[in-house]
């Protein structure tokens, strides 16, 4: 005697002990211990018709043989629905033959129980491995809530069915009594009418709450249960019964599934058990399809970035101009993929200009800020004074940047027979000045510049500094983000460390050429951050003057 797979199409209370034999064990035992003790047992199923063992394909018969009356009658029960009844001849109360007819009733209902137990069981989890492994091949969240529905509509044998989700940004059901922060992913057999209304199915939209902590919602016959709203309208739909389940990923909720039966019907507790199985299942699966399209979306941002990184490298110029006596070097290293900083040099008629930038902010809206910067710039670049070519830059930023858009930038030009040096800066840090007097001294200084930062006053003007430069003199441009650099305890390289460190180089190596500064310069930001990691841009020119 074992569970048929016929039976698992079945409800507890449609069962019947024929569900339960496959070799007719149970009809001949009861059989043998009648020829035994001379009193006839029977075996009956839910209607009084009699089991009878048979040699034949289905080794049992149902036969129209109903206990006799006043006859010993112990039910067979499973979850205290009866399937069947054993029965005895009357007048056998109270000797042995009642006792072990009510045994083997018991034995046989407890062996039922653990049939169906594991039937419920089996299915749950055949219907589990099944989900799973649907679940593991869909795209995206509408494949993975149709997979899910269309699982649960068929273990569970109901006919119709949907699943609704919240926002991916929202803090479970909002105030309002309708379903107006809900989205439809899926649904099964249900009229356009019923899944467009913002009406909830119960009052409060209680089921949707209850669902969410963590219920399973039932309701057996929607048209006697009080919490329902809008009888006519379910009727109308043609539904008689409900269950719901509730999506939930870490106390958080994303999302209810709701079934529904065409009549009235229970749902035993395996059922339940199956449905919250499924909705876990479920609500892992759309956030994991979440997590995939999040990680699909940076991987094509970051193909985006890649792109616009690569550009705003070859916006930094390829070859720097040279002029007789004179070295300029630069380099600039970005705290992002994207760049808030720019350096530039570039000719101007007989002069080397050379430019230096910093948008507010960093990453692509910086980036975009800075190359308009750039290419105003050297749109201008023909022969045009530093002040001018900057008064330029602001008007064009002025008119086009929103509030809080500007960028700080430095420009100057060279002109290498003379070795005067003309700057003009727009908020921009000032130059550095390295010289070596007479004496062997090293004196390192600002040179004394300002101006507004541009993309704030049209109208602002920028005043020029001119600067003789001597044989062996050291210009250093930088952006805030050299001497803002921290280290692990936060403190800033500063101004007076950068100084330092041009000193340093230049009492060490007196005739060191640009480069040797420049790398001396991040040497001394590295040793200063360490393993840090930098939280702006780092940008720097120097320009060295030969000795004659």
């Amino acid at each position: 005697m074992t569970t048929t797979p016929a039976h698992g199409a079945h409800t507890v209370h449609s069962l019947s002990i024929v569900d339960f034999l496959t070799d007719g064990s149970l009809p001949r035992a009861l059989e043998e211990v009648s020829r035994l003790t001379g009193a006839r047992l029977s075996l009956h199923d839910p209607s009084g018709r009699r089991v009878i063992s048979a040699d034949a394909d289905v080794p049992w018969a149902l036969v129209d043989d109903p206990a006799p009356d006043g006859a010993i009658r112990a039910p067979l029960l499973v979850d205290a629905v009866e399937i069947g009844s054993i029965c005895a001849p009357p007048g056998h109360d109270v000797d042995p033959l009642s006792r072990i007819v009510h045994l083997i009733a018991q034995t046989t209902s407890d062996f039922c129980s653990q049939q169906l137990e594991l039937e419920h069981r089996v299915k749950e989890l055949t219907s589990l491995f099944r989900l799973t492994g649907l679940l593991a091949r869909a795209a995206d969240i509408d494949n993975v809530l149709a997979i899910a529905l269309d699982s649960a509509l068929d273990v569970l044998e109901l006919d119709a069915g949907s699943v609704v989700l919240f926002e991916p940004d929202a803090d479970g059901i909002a105030a309002s009594d309708r379903e107006e922060d809900l989205v439809l992913k899926a649904a099964r057999n249900l009229s356009p009418g019923w899944l467009a209304s913002p009406i909830p199915l119960s009052r409060d939209r209680l089921f949707d709450r209850l669902a969410l902590k963590g219920q399973i919602v039932v309701s057996e016959d929607l048209q006697a249960d009080h919490r329902i709203q809008e009888r006519e309208r379910v009727a109308a739909e043609g539904l008689g019964a409900c269950i719901h389940a509730g999506l939930v990923i870490a106390g958080r909720p994303i999302g209810v599934i709701r079934l529904y039966a065409r009549e009235p019907r229970s749902f035993d507790d395996a059922s339940q058990r199956l449905l919250r199985s499924i909705a876990q299942q479920a609500a892992l699966a759309v956030e994991q399809a979440r997590l995939l399209e999040i990680k699909q979306h940076e991987r094509q941002v970051q193909r985006q970035l890649d792109m616009a990184a690569s550009i705003q490298r070859r916006m930094m110029p390829r070859a720097i101009p040279s002029r007789p006596g004179v070295q300029i070097v630069a380099r600039s290293k970005p705290s992002l993929e994207l760049g808030g900083d720019f350096y530039d040099v570039f000719e101007m008629g007989d002069r080397v200009a050379l430019a230096i930038g910093d948008a507010v902010g960093k990453g692509i809206p910086a980036a975009l800020l800075i190359a308009g910067v750039r290419a105003t710039l050297r749109a201008g670049a023909d022969d045009e004074p530093p002040a001018e070519l900057l008064a330029r830059v602001n008007r064009a930023m002025a008119r086009d940047a929103q509030p809080g858009e500007f960028a700080t930038v430095l420009c100057a030009a060279l002109d290498a027979t003379t070795r005067r040096l003309e700057i003009a800066t727009a908020g921009h840090d000032p130059p550095l000045l390295a010289r070596i007097d007479e004496s062997g001294e090293i004196r390192v200084t600002d040179i004394p510049v300002s101006g507004l930062v541009v993309g704030i006053d049209p109208a602002e003007r920028y005043t020029p500094t001119n600067v003789d430069l001597l044989p062996g003199d050291v210009v250093v441009a930088y952006t805030d983000g050299v001497p803002d650099t921290l280290d692990f305890q936060q403190h800033r390289f500063t101004k007076v460390k950068l100084r330092a460190a041009v000193a340093d180089i230049l009492a060490r190596r007196p005739t060191a050429d640009a480069i040797t500064i420049l790398e001396h310069i991040f040497w001394s930001l590295r040793q200063h951050a360490g393993l840090a990691v930098r939280a702006d841009d780092q940008t720097v020119i120097v320009l060295r003057i030969e000795r004659d």
